[in-house]
C-alpha cells in the first residue's frame, strides 16, 4: 500500500535520532505507513528537533556522538515541554543493567539491536496508542 501526501501528513511524527544511517534509512522506510519519521544524526541535534516539532514518539539510539541517550532521555523528561513525549529507547551494545536503567529514566520501552521491523513497528504502535 502506498500512501498519499496527505494521507502522509495525517499520520503520527516520530523523531527518530541515530547515528547510524543505514539503520536509520531502514527504520524510516520499515515504519513509513505508520508513523512519519524525522531523523537527527546525534543527541544536541535530536534534542533541538524534538523541542521544535513535539513529536508524538522519540525513538532515540543510546550510545550516540555529541551526546549520549541516556542524556537525551534525562534532558527530555526534565524539560516541561517533552517530559511527556514517550520514548523508546534502542541499542545494539547492551551493557548490563542498561534496560532497567532507562525504563526506570521512564522510557516506553526497549529495544535491542538487531530488532525484527515487524516488532519495532508493534512497539512503535502500542507508543503511540
Amino acid at each position: 500500500m502506498t500512501l498519499s501526501s496527505d494521507d502522509k501528513l495525517s499520520l503520527p511524527t516520530v523523531v527518530y535520532i541515530e547515528d547510524d544511517a543505514l539503520c536509520a534509512e531502514l527504520v524510516s522506510d520499515g515504519l513509513a505507513e505508520v508513523c512519519r519519521i524525522l531523523r537527527a544524526a546525534d543527541g544536541l541535534a535530536g534534542l533541538d528537533l524534538v523541542e521544535k516539532v513535539l513529536p508524538a514518539l522519540v525513538l532515540v539510539d543510546l550510545h550516540l556522538p555529541a551526546l549520549s541517550g541516556f542524556d537525551v532521555i534525562e534532558r527530555l523528561r526534565t524539560n516541561s515541554q517533552t517530559s511527556d513525549i514517550p520514548v523508546l529507547a534502542i541499542s545494539a551494545r547492551i551493557m548490563a543493567g542498561e534496560e532497567a536503567r532507562v525504563l526506570a529514566m521512564g522510557c516506553r520501552d526497549f529495544v535491542a539491536k538487531p530488532f525484527r521491523l515487524a516488532t519495532l513497528r508493534q512497539k512503535v504502535t502500542t507508543a503511540l496508542s
